[in-house]
């Protein structure tokens, strides 16, 4: 289950179950592209909806498909344990995998080759994000403290915070200088990058589970989904709810936003 806007902002590339298609912004029309054979998973969309990847529930590979025809452009991973359960691609560059038996591994997309692993990992079932700017991956260690490493070299780390309540969801304003956390609880905190003090802790949501995250591309508001049909907007620098985007269908597992935040 993924989301993609075109590069155009005038259409949504959706996945869901084995189904390709795209959605018109406007008129809603939905448009059938490409399925997905039975034993394969899709992962993510990219290079705006052209291509995507998709994983196999056999032998755990991962798979480069053009999204029109569903031709195979390239594999990676090949080898991939098949419970490998979290996987983020970024700036169509990257493929991040890891799990519960799968350790930190970071693979070229173009060319398919391993990048870094990293065979003792700290937490592999926390989530992660990535800084494009920095090139530095945030995420958890067994104690629970935030921590962040340069791409280049990931086995060396820096603590951001000790002791952070596990979060189930991690996002990272566009200029890396700030980290948002939601836990089990559904406490939302944010956090300075540099000194990992938590300057924004909000304990109100008013909604059931959340199970989205998203900042907006200027870094100032923060847009969090859940169980509810409902959209809630925050301010990042205060906590202030702004204001909520009632929807029609409860448990909104997927928040995506335009580029022009229109």
């Amino acid at each position: 289950d993924q989301i993609v806007f075109s590069e155009d902002g005038k259409s949504v590339y959706m996945a869901a179950f084995a189904e390709i298609g795209s959605f018109d912004i406007k008129t809603g029309d939905f448009t059938s592209v490409n399925t997905l054979p039975a034993n394969m998973k899709l992962l993510a969309l990219i290079a705006n909806g052209t291509e995507m990847i998709s994983t196999s529930t056999y032998n755990g590979g991962i798979q480069i498909h053009a999204t029109s025809t569903g031709e195979v452009i390239n594999e990676i991973a090949a080898g991939l344990h098949p419970d490998t359960q979290k996987f983020l691609n970024f700036d169509d560059k990257f493929v991040f995998t890891w799990g519960k038996a799968t350790p930190l591994s970071i693979w070229a997309i173009e060319s398919g080759e391993l990048v870094a692993e990293l065979q003792d990992t700290p937490e592999n079932t926390s989530p992660l994000v990535y800084s494009e700017k920095d090139q530095r991956v945030f995420g958890l260690d067994r104690q629970g403290s935030l921590r962040s490493s340069h791409l280049s070299n990931l086995t060396e780390s820096t603590v951001i915070a000790r002791s952070t309540l596990k979060p189930k969801l991690l996002a990272l304003t566009p200029n890396g200088s700030k980290i948002i956390t939601i836990d089990d609880f559904d406490t939302i905190r944010v956090l300075e990058v540099k000194s990992g003090e938590t300057i924004v802790t909000i304990t109100n949501t008013s909604q059931d589970s959340l199970h989205s995250l998203v900042v907006t591309p200027d870094g100032s508001k923060i847009l969090t989904a859940g169980e509810a049909p409902l959209i809630s907007i925050w301010d990042i620098e205060t906590g202030d709810r702004l204001g909520h985007l009632l929807g029609k269908m409860a448990d909104a597992t997927h928040l995506g936003i335009f580029a022009n935040q229109n």
